[in-house]
């Protein structure tokens, strides 16, 4: 806005790779990062932003763009679906947060295997899924890439790989309420045992006049409302009680400086029967999971499409996400089904 001094009011990114598209290696660009400040939304910003980034990636070759959004976003799915973007893959992220360390499978044993042999496996799985890429050394061979667990059983193995997340681009929480540093403070901190010790004591004084009210009026609404007191206290120290490990887990992952936050986890493979498929991806999960909150990382993501085979072996949540694209000039819109149900989700996609 150069009439506010030069400030950024908008902002997009797009990188561009080599990855197969319906049986065929193409050169596609993935849009990512497209945002606009909620006070400038509504003025075109966001449509100049797409159309220069699509003309620009064009321009450099690629065949398709493909970009993420939440499924819940209404206003960027109806801008890219004007654009001429539709539906690609339903992704169900596979979303672990790493407060308490798995349970590890007592039977079957994982271990770490070397970058061929990992490539190897990865490449065999996704043989003819769309978005894989032609230079898959390029993950492996990366610093970023932090190993791939494996479990085997027989003749049946699975496997998935992981990367740091939080290199890439990272984020950092600057007012939850109020701001971080407050949450910092160790004055703040006093106030806050204070202000919780004082407000459990006037509980409890309200709960004893209340009974004692009780014995003395002989009322039924005041002895029913005692009792449902009693409950609510109880209810609420327990809950505390559960819940405490988990809040205490999140308040010094955001109170620190630490910005290793996101594990990602990418390439999830498996041969043999289902059910050793399931036995083996579980302790593959679970261990790479323990190690990342070894590492220090807050949360483990593995981003699937809702119809992956190896989808539901992975932990279950509700948030979702829709991977949308394009081709560029001069192709049908017609010919463009959605993406093989194993596509590949690579992990520099964010």
């Amino acid at each position: 806005d150069r009439s506010n001094g030069g400030r950024i009011v908008g902002v997009g990114c797009a990188a561009l790779k080599t990855a197969r598209i319906h049986s065929k290696m193409s050169k596609v660009a993935y849009i990512f990062d497209l945002r606009v400040d909620e006070e400038y939304q509504g003025c075109g910003i966001g449509k100049a932003l797409t159309e220069q980034i699509e003309e620009g990636c064009a321009a450099k070759g690629a065949s398709f763009l493909y970009l993420t959004v939440n499924s819940d976003n209404t206003k960027a799915k109806s801008l890219y679906a004007k654009r001429g973007f539709v539906h690609a893959s339903h992704r169900s992220p596979a979303l672990a947060l790493l407060a308490f360390p798995d349970l590890e499978d007592s039977v079957n044993s994982v271990e770490v295997v070397g970058k061929e042999a990992a490539i190897k496996l990865t490449s065999s799985f996704y043989s003819s899924a769309d978005l894989f890429l032609e230079k898959l050394d390029q993950l492996f061979d990366s610093p970023l890439y932090e190993g791939t667990f494996v479990a085997r059983k027989g003749d049946s193995i699975a496997g998935v790989s992981a990367w740091n997340g939080s290199s890439l681009t990272g984020f950092k929480i600057e007012r939850i309420f109020l701001p971080i540093s407050w949450w910092r403070s160790p004055i703040f901190h006093v106030v806050l045992v204070g202000a919780g010790i004082w407000a459990a004591w006037r509980w409890a004084v309200a709960v004893q006049a209340t009974g004692r009210s009780a014995l003395e009026t002989r009322s039924v609404f005041t002895s029913i409302w005692f009792l449902a007191m009693i409950g609510i206290t109880f209810a609420g120290a327990a809950l505390l009680f559960r819940a405490w490990p988990v809040i205490s887990f999140i308040g010094s992952k955001v109170g620190s400086d630490n910005t290793k936050m996101r594990h990602r986890l990418f390439g999830p493979f498996a041969f043999g029967p289902t059910s050793d498929q399931e036995e083996l991806m579980r302790a593959v999960v679970s261990r790479a999971h323990n190690v990342a909150r070894e590492a220090g990382y807050a949360m483990s993501i593995c981003n699937m499409d809702a119809r992956h085979p190896l989808r539901p072996f992975f932990p279950s949540n509700k948030f979702s996400t829709i991977f949308m694209y394009k081709p560029v000039e001069g192709k049908e819109l017609e010919s463009l089904p959605p993406l093989t149900a194993d596509n590949f989700f690579d992990p520099r996609d964010l």
